[in-house]
């Protein structure tokens, strides 16, 4: 009976991948197809002038010339995360100095964090105490980090209680593999592998919100909802000059930057972007918190609560204000994107949810 139900479950499991493949590759094909029937994409030149990762959640960004494309982001983007005593996540929107955090991944895959108060290279443990830790609504399986950078980071952002944890991959990497390569039906391995990642999936695995993707498909690490968001340099002066003074882009935390022959906002109707040879759909615009109003460079609030304050009378929806456009990778996984890359409008949305 035992054997029966594995090989039911597996013969399942196979069928509810092929169509979630089916799924993944008619996202990009509807949208090829409803092009013709939306204003005309841009034909002058787009390129890729910024490209970032951020190592810890809600610390300091890394500009880099290339990254590489994972199904979970850019490689090391956001593979580690600051919690309180309860195991939630810490951010911006409540200590503002984790602005100053500034941490870089070394070249032996160790953490260098510096900070006004001094420097601290971690060698990550990825075997230890795991803890279940929560981003917003999910529970995820992390790796804490140990007590001498616990208190460093302490010390630094006045919070005594607060622990640095780094995401299990091991799991979440099977899970991705049976997901998107499919599920050899004949071998007995993967219909109970499938199973029980199934079971834990919660914790391994952090899918993109539902609703504007295909279930199922895509997923992040420690990001707030989505694994890449993709701003313009067109938006942010239009921006700019609303607000009366310079912003800077890092405020928005992008991990892709565009600029070249596009009117401000005009990525608010992109739904297929073709990034040198990777494809990135685009379902969603990117509502803001109040991490804007952080100055990047001081670790404060400011008090005038620029450039919410602008954003809100003329990119609001409802309570929301919008900037940047959180998007996926639909195909290119494994590819890299450089600075300078060209972008070719693929398709656009005939209506943009927000």
């Amino acid at each position: 009976m035992g054997v029966f139900l594995a090989f039911l479950s597996g013969v399942l499991a196979g069928a509810f991948v092929t169509y979630c493949f089916a799924l993944r590759d008619a996202d990009v094909g509807r949208g090829a197809a409803k092009a013709v029937t939306k204003r005309a994409a841009p034909t002058c030149d787009i390129a890729v002038s910024g490209l970032f990762v951020y190592p810890i959640k809600s610390c300091a960004g890394v500009a880099v010339d290339s990254a590489l494309i994972t199904p979970r982001g850019f490689e090391h983007d956001r593979l580690y995360m600051i919690v309180d005593a309860n195991r939630r996540f810490v951010s911006q929107r409540k200590c503002p100095r984790m602005a100053l955090i500034r941490p870089t991944v070394t070249a032996s895959g160790g953490l260098f964090i510096a900070t006004d108060n001094g420097k601290f290279e971690l060698t990550p443990r990825t075997k230890g105490d795991t803890v279940i830790v929560t981003v917003w609504r999910s529970d995820c399986a992390a790796i804490d980090q140990g007590d001498e950078a616990a208190n460093f980071l302490a010390e630094f952002m006045g919070m005594p209680d607060v622990r640095l944890v780094v995401r299990c991959q091991f799991l979440g990497a099977i899970w991705i593999c049976v997901m998107r390569n499919g599920i050899d039906l004949f071998s007995p391995f993967f219909f109970f592998v499938f199973s029980f990642l199934q079971l834990i999936s919660d914790e391994c695995v952090r899918e993109v919100e539902p609703g504007y993707v295909t279930p199922r498909v895509y997923q992040t690490t420690f990001s707030d909802g989505y694994p890449f968001l993709i701003t313009s340099e067109a938006s942010l002066t239009d921006l700019a000059e609303k607000v009366g003074r310079d912003i800077s882009m890092n405020r928005f935390r992008p991990n892709i930057v565009l600029k070249g022959g596009m009117g401000p906002f005009d990525e608010d109707y992109w739904e297929t972007l073709k990034i040198g040879n990777s494809i990135f759909t685009l379902p969603k615009i990117c509502s803001r918190c109040k991490i804007p109003t952080v100055d990047p460079e001081k670790g404060t609030f400011d008090s005038d609560n620029q450039p919410t304050v602008a954003l809100r009378k003329f990119r609001r929806a409802g309570q929301k204000v919008l900037f940047g456009q959180n998007a996926v990778c639909a195909r290119g996984e494994g590819m890299r994107i450089s600075i300078g890359e060209k972008v070719t409008v693929e398709s656009l949305h005939l209506v943009r949810k927000v």
